[in-house]
């Protein structure tokens, strides 16, 4: 039986999990975009920073997102819109959003709630080491 659960573990915890985040400090991505309530109105002074998780997931609350910003947090100006760069890694980036704010789109979750919502930068749309999100629709907890 121990032999069981144990390689039930081990099926469980390899893979991705032991993944760890690597950085060749050369190579680095610029996110731009632009950040509006439900009604497409500009939200100013919102933090955003980007963030790297060794797992494609948009649940997160699971420990495999890392603790730091890896970037710079800057700020939306007046019309809403931010510009970030950051250093490429081989994992996966995510605009942090703000404590507070969640996605429109997407039902909050306890998470969320805590630490705030998480934006998924798809690798395959950046071009010239660039991606231009369309407007991001937030709403307020």
């Amino acid at each position: 039986m121990r032999a069981i659960i144990l390689l039930f573990y081990l099926l469980i915890t390899s893979g991705n999990s032991c993944k760890k985040l690597a950085f060749n400090g050369e190579t680095f991505l610029t996110a731009k975009g632009r950040i509006v309530d439900q009604a497409g109105k500009p939200l100013s002074a919102l933090p955003v920073s980007v963030y790297h998780s060794v797992r494609d997931t948009q649940f997160l609350g699971n420990g495999y997102l890392g603790k730091d910003a890896i970037s710079n947090t800057t700020y939306t100006d007046a019309n809403g819109r931010f510009q970030v760069t950051y250093p490429a890694s081989n994992g996966y980036d995510y605009l942090m959003l703000p404590k507070g704010y969640w996605l429109d789109s997407v039902a909050p979750t306890l998470w969320d709630s805590i630490s705030g919502q998480f934006y998924y930068l798809d690798s395959a749309r950046f071009r010239n080491y660039l991606i231009e999100v369309s407007d991001i629709k937030i709403k307020k907890l």
